[in-house]
């Protein structure tokens, strides 16, 4: 029996090259697909950006779905997305850099 696994892969360095964290990330997306051939992966880059919270954005949220403008639902679009992505995941997979600078 196949089991099909969603794997969610963040990575969050603002290196894309050089990155200790994104080669882990990428070791271990790579060890659960092989352990899971079925698996699929979707990845998220912080480092491409996210939009703010901000007020438009609380506002909107706050607001009934039913009762939303359009503006309002292109405000919540890509938090919409991300949470998609997120409950749909099986497994989370991220990677957060530490930075010392010590």
């Amino acid at each position: 029996m196949e089991i099909t696994v969603n794997i969610l892969k963040i990575d969050s360095s603002g290196r894309t090259s050089g990155s200790v964290s994104r080669s882990l990330t990428e070791k271990i997306a790579t060890k659960l697909c092989a352990a899971f051939p079925e698996a699929g992966v979707h990845q998220r880059d912080r480092s491409s950006g996210f939009s703010s919270v901000s007020e438009a954005w609380i506002a909107a949220n706050f607001t009934p779905p039913e009762s939303r403008t359009q503006s309002q639902k292109e405000v919540l679009q890509q938090s919409d997305e991300l949470v998609a992505e997120l409950a749909s995941a099986d497994v989370l997979v991220i990677g957060l850099p530490i930075y010392n600078f010590g």
